[in-house]
């Protein structure tokens, strides 16, 4: 009986980590939405466009970096 309940712990746990990978690995690629992070996002970007800063921040990188990434990174 003893390997019986060994068999359903192991069984019980892949499963179980199966589905905790699936659910995160699915709203890291974006295929399920968080509404919560969703509504927060929102009211942080119009909070931003309200105040009439830039969405994403400023960026330190000066101006020929930025063109340089820009160019690197256009057709990609």
């Amino acid at each position: 009986m003893r390997p019986l309940y060994y068999v359903g712990a192991w069984l019980g746990f892949s499963a179980g980590f199966l589905i905790a990978y699936s659910r995160s690995s699915m709203r890291f690629w974006g295929w399920t939405e968080n509404a919560r992070e969703e509504a927060r996002d929102v009211a942080e970007f119009s909070q931003f466009a309200r105040h009439g800063k830039p969405l994403y921040g400023e960026s330190s990188q000066p101006l020929w970096v930025q063109g340089a990434a820009h160019r690197n990174s256009q057709y990609s």
